[in-house]
């Protein structure tokens, strides 16, 4: 690249290694403003997928349990009046349930949770039939009729509510899981985009600086060089050899307008001595 440049003059050659630079400081802002999306994307994927989604479960299984806490009230209460209200609870509830389970659909990134989920939708179908009937049944004042929703909702009920409670239970631990795996993931990424980012600001820092001193050097050494022979130059030195550039810009030019000059200057001080000779010789016809 040095060698490119040095084929430029030195306005082009400084335009540039300007232009170089500030190509290189895009880059770099491009690498940082890549890394930022990066990062901001994978925080509001582990949010959405798994943050968020862990509050969501919780509050299905909150209201999954008050549902199942009104409908043992119901079957459980005496009192007329208080089962009324239960089963007005009871109803809203289950659609609170309803709407937050079926929120949590799109949430399900992994195959194991989506198979949760399928199972938990297929057994809520027949735990709501059947708690539908207990409640039918033991939403009353008679104890004959309570007592036999209660043993069925203790002996047919409750495996069924367990085994839906323990797989909401997994999909949270899973989410839990999978959540601090995409954290981990993603605090590697930006320890090695934080990396990278050092890595290509200081290289960006070295070469500016060598592209710097290289032209610089470029410049000032044939500046010095010629200025040191322009000094014997002027001293009546027309002989010694000039210094060598070996760019292609001002300062060769300059150094090839001197050496011609002082081509010039001995060939005019030749013919002035020619002169003086031949009239010192008595020869004024010259």
């Amino acid at each position: 690249m040095l060698k490119k440049l040095n084929n430029l003059q030195i306005r082009d050659r400084l335009i540039h290694a300007f232009v170089t630079i500030a190509c290189i400081l895009t880059a770099v802002s491009a690498v940082i403003l890549i890394t930022m999306i990066v990062m901001s994307r994978l925080y509001a994927s582990v949010l959405t997928n798994y943050g968020f989604s862990q509050g969501d479960i919780g509050r299905a299984m909150a209201q999954f349990a008050d549902t199942r806490s009104a409908m043992r009230g119901i079957i459980g209460y005496d009192e007329q009046s208080a089962i009324d209200k239960l089963l007005e609870d009871r109803v809203e509830y289950k659609d609170s349930f309803t709407k937050e389970f079926n929120a949590l659909e799109s949430s399900m990134v992994t195959e194991e949770n989506k198979q949760l989920y399928n199972e938990i939708k297929a057994e809520l179908e027949d735990y709501w039939e059947l708690e539908e009937e207990i409640v039918n049944l033991g939403s009353t004042t008679d104890r004959e009729k309570c007592k036999i929703a209660q043993d069925m909702a203790l002996g047919e009920l409750v495996p069924i509510y367990e085994e839906i409670y323990n797989d909401l239970t997994q999909i949270m631990e899973i989410k839990v899981d999978k959540g601090q795996e995409v954290s981990n993931t993603l605090a590697i990424i930006i320890i090695a985009l934080t990396v990278l980012i050092i890595i290509v600001i200081t290289g960006s820092i070295i070469f500016a600086i060598s592209l710097g001193k290289s032209i610089a050097n470029s410049i000032a050494g044939p500046i010095d060089q010629i200025k040191a022979r322009l000094d014997i130059f002027a001293k009546g030195d027309l002989s010694s050899p000039f210094p060598t550039v070996e760019t292609k810009d001002e300062l060769a030019e300059m150094v090839d307008v001197t050496v011609n000059m002082a081509a010039s200057l001995q060939f005019i001080i030749h013919d002035v001595a020619e002169v003086l000779d031949q009239m010192a010789n008595a020869n004024f016809a010259v």
